[in-house]
Formats: structure tokens, C-alpha cells, sequence
């Protein structure tokens, strides 16, 4: 499984001390709140290296798949760009690429699986 780096607005880790004005984020459960959280994904065996987006009142903003099939890639961050997060998931997980098992969109519904486990607090 990739790694899951949640960032602030700023880039920052979430976790490191920030002043309430760098980011207002809060420790509540991803489905109660109308919060802003940015995440960078580490992925693996695909073209792509990295995926970042936010998530954004359960709803997917700002994909970008770093490496990988530019046309491609940029199709799948157009076209999931504002769908619900868990809609997501849905249609892109099992997605193969040629003999892999995964491809960059299934990569894309693993992070967004990790971002929810890790948006929980």
C-alpha cells in the first residue's frame, strides 16, 4: 500500500504544530465536518509516482497524478474532479492496467480509501 502524507494548505504534515491562521483544521470525523484536507499519495507498480488531491466536504478537488499517461491521468482528474469520495472509490477500485493487477485510478480509489481511514480521528 502507498504512503499517505495528509497536508495542510500550506504543504505542512498535519500533526506539526501550526497557528490557528496557517489552517483550520480540527479533529473531527471526515462525515461531520466542512473541512478542507490535502493529501499526497505514494503510489505503487504504476506509472505514476505520487497522486494529490483534497477532499473537500467529501467530495474529490484538485487530482493530480504526478508521472504516468498525461492524457490519461488528466481525464480521470477531470472527470472525478467534485464527485463524492466514496462514488469514487467505487468506479475506480480493481481497475487493471495491462498484466498489472492496478492501475493509476485503482491506485487513485486506494488513497482515497487511506485518506478516510486517516481523516477519522
Amino acid at each position: 500500500m502507498g504512503d499517505l502524507v495528509p497536508l495542510n494548505a500550506n504543504g505542512r504534515l498535519l500533526g506539526q504544530l501550526l497557528k490557528k491562521q496557517d489552517f483550520p483544521v480540527t479533529e473531527l470525523k471526515l462525515k461531520e465536518r466542512k473541512e478542507y484536507f490535502m493529501f499526497s499519495y505514494t503510489t505503487n507498480t504504476v506509472c505514476s509516482k505520487k497522486i494529490t488531491f483534497n477532499i473537500e466536504d467529501d467530495r474529490l478537488r484538485n487530482v493530480v497524478f504526478h508521472a504516468g499517461c498525461p492524457g490519461n491521468l488528466l481525464a480521470i482528474s477531470r472527470l472525478v474532479e467534485g464527485m463524492k469520495v466514496e462514488e469514487a472509490i467505487e468506479k475506480l477500485k480493481g481497475i487493471p492496467c495491462g498484466n498489472k493487477t492496478t492501475s493509476c485510478a485503482d491506485q487513485l480509489s486506494q488513497a482515497l480509501v487511506q485518506a478516510l481511514a486517516e481523516a477519522i480521528v
